[in-house]
């Protein structure tokens, strides 16, 4: 729609590390804008100027300041390669509302969050800690991380997994080390997640990302955001999930809904698929 975008690669710091990322700001001669803190799902598997550009962008056109970024250990920002920790993550999103403020194109009173996928997660617990968040929308997201890893494995899996768990922790609190596993030995992949494999692992190769560490696994056991979605009200609460999605059950989504307080509104998609609220994936979803 004839709006000029302006796109800066810019940083800020999280925990002591120093986060990439990009912010695009639409041009309105001096007026502050609102700004939308975008939050990706679990470990950023795909450059994000390929799996979250769009949204970005479509917000900017909306008249919205918005901010993507890389969480601590991933992609080009620093911290440990691959150590995914939701609720450092989760910290990283409040950091980025603190950028956010710092601008003099964004109103600082006025930041929303948008998440998708394990990124709607992280968003519910953010804005549960944070009043900055005006308002929140978790799309195909995440309400108790154990329930969601659990769901995707058979009771044997699951016992073996939770064993693996057990047996890194001992080990890493006496070594100072987590043992390095493949992410999708964590987040087992549903069929349709292995079609684009070698561009996944390519990308972690680029950012020099071996794996992830159990630890991460015993880190997503505890984190449950549907447990503070209630501390969210009287902000309001948008959910989106995809009916057809067997990456992330949709009751992740009705649970959060269900155990949040108003306004809140719960969209259900019917016959798409998680990735297919990615424009690469799926443009018609992306829509």
């Amino acid at each position: 729609g004839g709006i000029v975008i302006i796109m800066e690669k810019i940083s800020f710091f999280s925990g002591g590390h120093k986060i990439s990322g990009y912010i695009r700001i639409p041009k309105t001669d001096g007026r502050k804008v609102p700004g939308i803190v975008c939050a990706q799902g679990y470990g950023g598997f795909y450059d994000l100027e390929v799996i979250m550009q769009d949204i970005g962008d479509r917000l900017c056109e909306a008249g919205y300041a918005s901010l993507i970024f890389y969480y601590r250990g991933l992609g080009d920002s620093e911290g440990p390669k691959g150590r995914v920790i939701p609720v450092e993550q989760a910290e990283d999103v409040r950091n980025a509302i603190s950028y956010l403020q710092t601008r003099k194109e964004v109103d600082p009173n006025n930041i929303g969050l948008y998440g998708t996928s394990f990124g709607g997660a992280n968003v519910v617990y953010a804005a549960a800690l944070d009043k900055r968040a005006k308002c929140v929308v978790s799309t195909g997201g995440i309400g108790d991380s154990e329930r969601w890893l659990k769901s995707l494995r058979r009771r044997w899996e699951w016992m073996e997994f939770l064993k693996k768990i057990d047996e890194d922790r001992l080990r890493r609190v006496v070594s100072g080390v987590s043992q390095v596993v493949d992410p999708y030995e964590i987040m087992l992949p549903v069929p349709s997640t292995m079609e684009n494999k070698q561009v996944r692992y390519g990308f972690l190769e680029k950012f020099g990302i071996k794996g992830y560490p159990m630890e991460t696994a015993d880190a997503m056991l505890t984190y449950k955001p549907e447990l503070v979605a209630d501390r969210i009200s009287p902000r309001p609460f948008l959910f989106i999930h995809m009916s057809d999605d067997v990456t992330v059950d949709p009751e992740e989504s009705i649970s959060m809904y269900e155990k949040s307080k108003e306004p809140k509104k719960l969209v259900v998609m019917e016959g798409y698929a998680h990735y297919e609220v990615y424009k690469y994936k799926n443009p018609v979803g992306f829509e």
